[in-house]
């Protein structure tokens, strides 16, 4: 998923738009909110190689906490194909005609980057829906309270 997501960031052609009643977020947004968070922050270091080879875990969780899959982060930064790879192997585990909602701190960004570089396929992506925590919201609207 790593070599998919960075080959897919090469690729200069945006994807497809999901619909006729998907509005995406506006760039001016997703600018804001990537300048607002550190875990939406790609060249931010986090976390050391210097003495461990893993940085974190990252984990997907069902909606009553149990963890479902974990993955060893080995980057310093929390790079999207983390959760791609969880997402898509959730996907690969579910009926084909399962619904997920997604709540993932920076699943803006994650939605944005799925529709620009097609980094996960349409059968996917038409049965994932995506939202953000209270707490991100917040960041998103700041001034306007």
């Amino acid at each position: 998923m790593k070599k998919q997501t960075r080959a897919a960031r090469e690729q200069v052609a945006a994807g497809p738009s999901r619909g006729a009643l998907y509005v995406p977020t506006p760039a001016s947004v997703l600018d804001g909110c990537g300048d607002s968070f550190h875990a939406a922050d790609e060249k931010r270091q986090k976390a050391s190689t210097q003495f461990f080879a893993d940085t974190g875990l990252m984990a997907l969780l069902c909606h009553h906490d149990h963890v479902l899959w974990l993955v060893n982060m080995t980057l310093t930064r929390e790079n999207q194909h983390y959760a791609l790879v969880l997402v898509k192997h959730l996907f690969d585990h579910l009926p084909a005609k399962m619904t997920v909602g997604l709540l993932y701190d920076i699943s803006c960004q994650l939605e944005h980057s799925c529709q620009k570089w097609k980094l996960l396929d349409d059968g996917i992506l038409s049965r994932l829906k995506f939202g953000i925590s209270v707490f991100h919201v917040l960041s998103h609207t700041k001034g306007v309270w």
